[in-house]
C-alpha cells in the first residue's frame, strides 16, 4: 500500500510540475499577447493620426481651392461690370455724337430752306 501512496504521490507531484510548468508557460504567452495587443493598439493609433492629418490637409487644400474660386468669380464679375460699364459709356457716346449730328443737319436743313424761301429756289448750270 505504501507503494501505492508513493506512486500516486509521485503522479500528483509530476502533475503539480507540469502544471506549474504549464501556468508559467500561459503566463509567459499573456504576456506576449499583450505586448502585441499594445503593438498593435500603438500602431492603430499611428495610422489613425496619419489619416487625420491627410485628410486636415486635404480639407486645407480643398479650402484654399475654394476661396480661390470665389475670388476669381468675383474678379470676372467685376470685369463683366466694368465691360458693360465701358460699352455703355461708349453707347451714351455715340448716342450723343448721332443727336449732335441730327440737331446740326436739322440747323443746315432749316437754313438751307429759308434761304430758298427768301432767294427763290437755285438754278442748276448746265
Amino acid at each position: 500500500m505504501e507503494n501505492i501512496q508513493a506512486d500516486a504521490h509521485a503522479s500528483v507531484l509530476k502533475a503539480g510540475n507540469v502544471t506549474v510548468g504549464e501556468i508559467s508557460q500561459l503566463k509567459m504567452t499573456v504576456a506576449t499577447l499583450h505586448d502585441e495587443l499594445e503593438r498593435a493598439r500603438q500602431e492603430r493609433d499611428r495610422a489613425v493620426q496619419g489619416e487625420r492629418a491627410t485628410a486636415h490637409q486635404e480639407m486645407q487644400q480643398l479650402k484654399a481651392t475654394a476661396a480661390s474660386l470665389r475670388e476669381a468669380l468675383e474678379l470676372a464679375r467685376i470685369d463683366q461690370e466694368n465691360a458693360v460699364g465701358r460699352e455703355h459709356a461708349l453707347f451714351d457716346d455715340e448716342s450723343m455724337q448721332l443727336r449732335n449730328t441730327i440737331q446740326m443737319l436739322r440747323e443746315q436743313l432749316g437754313t438751307l430752306a429759308h434761304s430758298t424761301e427768301k432767294n427763290g429756289p437755285t438754278k442748276k448750270a448746265g
